[in-house]
């Protein structure tokens, strides 16, 4: 693990551990607390400051070092043995073949000098011991992990050299520790032990963050949204697609509109266009025929949203006790088709509102399309069309 990673690491959670406590002490929002997640500012007058905000990267980078002297002294690091006789720095001797070295003082830039589980491990209770307990528990269940599957090599092994590979899924190997690894495993003369977690996944360690994941994106795009990439392995962040608002964006209908045309379905099958009126009784079978002299009952037409009247029926509207105005909801809009046929059909009554220049149907049209609503004193008539 790189040295700036687990700076990186720790200082995140610091300030994540410290904007929390912020705001459940002060009821604090986002605006008042400081970029750096320490400060707490009220009128640009400093309220209060978390201790963590004291903590530099030196005193990371001590208290990592301690801790991986700990675990020089708790546990085996192998990439930290000596054969007996070497001239390194010695921490302890191991037994009569292994000594363990004194790892590096980690420095910004390059690698923790110690195996990678054990990095983690160091990371884990380096904020314990700064004081964010959560990770007491985390750091042991994962140096426990650590132990049970060491391979200390023996005397007769002590010429063959220690070998590791790791994994993000315990099936597909490389030689060098890549972000999105969760495990590792130790080899020596081309023969493999067990895979051994690192972090070990819940509470022994796992992906804390979401782009820690094996299968996700490793940094966020900002704007962007999630979906499954191409082969169907993982998600990407990608463009959010535009919502289609009008029936003329989607990709199968018209792009314009056409006046007096019809919607019908294209010769393939696939899309929608617009057609001429249907010739003679071609699509009328659809539509419902009533033949029942006018007032019309509105109370017993379920939808209210098409009303077809054919040329059998008597079509007349009046505001008296006769007429329509007890028989229509009030602010609901009747959508009424009438055939005339061969007499004339106007608009007639004074007290319906209509537009002023409403033309007098005839049979020459085939049918006559129009809106009512009863507002509660006057009936509506609107969007007056006629077709042939």
């Amino acid at each position: 693990m790189k040295v700036n990673s687990a700076i990186e690491t720790i200082m995140s959670e610091l300030k994540f551990q410290a904007r929390s406590a912020i705001i459940e002490k002060y009821s604090a929002t986002d605006a008042d607390i400081s970029e750096d997640g320490f400060t707490y500012t009220v009128s640009e007058v400093v309220k209060y400051r978390h201790p963590y905000g004291a903590i530099t990267t030196d005193v990371i980078l001590s208290s990592i070092y301690r801790e991986m002297i700990y675990l020089c002294v708790q546990t085996v690091p192998l990439s930290l043995l000596e054969s007996k006789g070497g001239t390194a720095s010695i921490v302890r001797n191991l037994n009569s073949t292994w000594d363990i070295r004194t790892p590096n003082y980690p420095v910004a830039g390059e690698t923790l000098d110690i195996d990678e589980i054990l990095a983690q491990i160091a990371i884990y209770r380096t904020l314990s011991y700064l004081g964010v307990s959560a990770y007491t528990a985390n750091a042991k269940e994962l140096l426990t992990t650590y132990k049970e599957g060491l391979v200390v090599p023996t005397e007769d092994e002590a010429s063959d050299s220690l070998a590791f590979r790791f994994s993000s899924d315990g099936l597909e190997w490389h030689d060098t520790y890549q972000s999105g690894d969760m495990y590792f495993s130790i080899g020596r003369n081309a023969q493999w032990g067990n895979s051994i977690p690192i972090g070990g996944g819940g509470s022994s360690g796992g992906a804390t963050k979401f782009i820690q994941l094996s299968d996700v994106p490793q940094t966020y795009s900002a704007g962007k949204i999630l979906k499954a990439n191409a082969s169907g392995t993982g998600l990407v962040f990608a463009d959010e697609q535009a919502i289609k608002k009008t029936f003329l964006e989607l990709n199968d209908t018209p792009s314009t509109y056409v006046g007096g045309k019809f919607l019908a379905v294209n010769s393939a099958g696939s899309a929608v266009v617009f057609v001429d009126a249907p010739a003679g009784g071609s699509g009328q079978d659809a539509l419902v025929g009533y033949q029942a002299t006018m007032p019309y009952d509105f109370g017993t037409e379920t939808s209210k949203q098409f009303i077809t009247l054919d040329e059998n029926t008597t079509f007349s509207v009046a505001l008296n006790a006769d007429g329509l105005t007890p028989k229509m909801e009030k602010d609901t809009i009747y959508h009424m088709q009438v055939y005339p046929s061969s007499y004339l059909f106007s608009f007639s009554d004074t007290q319906i509102k209509k537009p002023a220049s409403t033309p007098a149907f005839t049979g020459s049209e085939y049918a006559i399309i129009f809106n009512m609503m009863w507002d509660g004193d006057d009936i509506f008539v609107f969007n007056i069309n006629s077709y042939n």
